[in-house]
């Protein structure tokens, strides 16, 4: 016999649970809205099954719906994990993806790579799965995916692949799939790709001094051969030259620190010390009109002149290597 009576229920309106007892609650939000409940413990576990509205559901209704549960409870069953699945077994992969796609985004600092992520997929695998439940989803349908694509645009169908691995995997700690997918099987079923691996061009380390020296009379401005300079000296990415700010230098001790925000990894760099570094960067502040010990922001290098700049270096790498310590060098 339940605690609770139906005239009881229709003025029972002050946020907070009032108990009917065996785990079946009427549970009244901060809002008014009024919901029954059912609350049960199962491997050691507490849960809250939604059993629907009071305007759907009266006092009776909900102690059938929380009989009917407790029978699935006694029989080894969790209605809370039964619903959930019921829900999941309509996801698509196309909705999945998009899940994956948003919930990863935050950790992505590559605007291009943030686009692309979901674009393979969008082009490649939606207009053959995109509409099909996960869960019906097996290693012939991600052949069928990769088929037309893996000899023809072979590293595009390796993103495709590694994105649709990490959908399906989502979907399984999920819990809308039992099981994942063996890609490597995947790999095994299609023909083996030959990888033509394009190296950049590049000169020999002894060929540097000559770059270096031709350099410094290229056809170029001093902020654009100072941060290809620096470029060389220190290794780093194009980028963080372009960027780079007077206070993470410290001259005197010939160091560039670049925070841990820039970089890629997230983790502070300290640039190797360098005698021709601290040459470099006493000849910009100088240009720039800067005290070295003033702490100033650098002179930024725009996009537009980065990229010709690099363009230009590109084509004296590719004569040096071609013909070594070469006359004709223009940037």
């Amino acid at each position: 016999m339940g605690k609770l009576t139906a005239k009881e229920v229709s003025g029972l309106t002050a946020p907070g649970r009032y108990t009917d007892g065996d785990g079946l609650m009427l549970y009244v939000d901060s809002q008014g809205r009024r919901y029954w409940q059912l609350r049960y413990r199962l491997d050691g576990k507490r849960r809250d099954l939604s059993l629907g509205p009071v305007r759907l559901l009266s006092l009776r209704d909900a102690r059938d719906a929380a009989l009917a549960a407790r029978m699935q409870i006694r029989g080894g069953v969790d209605p809370l994990a039964e619903r959930k699945a019921a829900n999941n077994a309509g996801t698509t992969f196309a909705e999945a993806a998009r899940k994956v796609h948003t919930e990863r985004a935050p950790a992505w600092k590559n605007g291009k790579h943030y686009h692309q992520w979901l674009t393979t997929l969008e082009t490649h695998a939606f207009p053959l799965i995109g509409d099909r439940p996960i869960v019906s989803l097996t290693r012939a349908d991600m052949v069928k995916v990769l088929s037309p694509i893996w000899l023809s645009h072979e590293e595009t169908a390796r993103r495709v692949l590694q994105r649709m691995q990490a959908v399906i995997a989502w979907s399984v700690g999920e819990e809308i799939r039992e099981n994942g997918i063996d890609f490597a099987i995947v790999r095994r079923a299609l023909p083996r790709q030959r990888r033509r691996v394009k190296n950049m061009q590049a000169i020999h380390y002894t060929d540097v001094p000559a770059f270096l020296h031709r350099l410094a009379f290229a056809n170029a401005g001093p902020v654009v051969r100072a941060a290809i300079e620096l470029m060389i000296l220190t290794a780093s990415r194009p980028g963080n030259i372009r960027f780079m700010e007077w206070p993470e230098v410290d001259i005197d001790r010939g160091v560039w620190c670049i925070p841990a925000a820039k970089m890629k990894m997230d983790r502070e760099h300290h640039a190797p010390r360098h005698r021709q570094l601290v040459a470099v960067g006493r000849e910009e502040r100088r240009d720039a009109g800067i005290g070295c010990n003033h702490a100033a922001i650098a002179t930024p290098v725009t996009s537009a002149q980065c990229v010709n700049a690099w363009v230009r270096a590109e084509r004296m790498v590719a004569a040096l290597a071609r013909g070594g310590r070469a006359k004709t060098l223009a940037i």
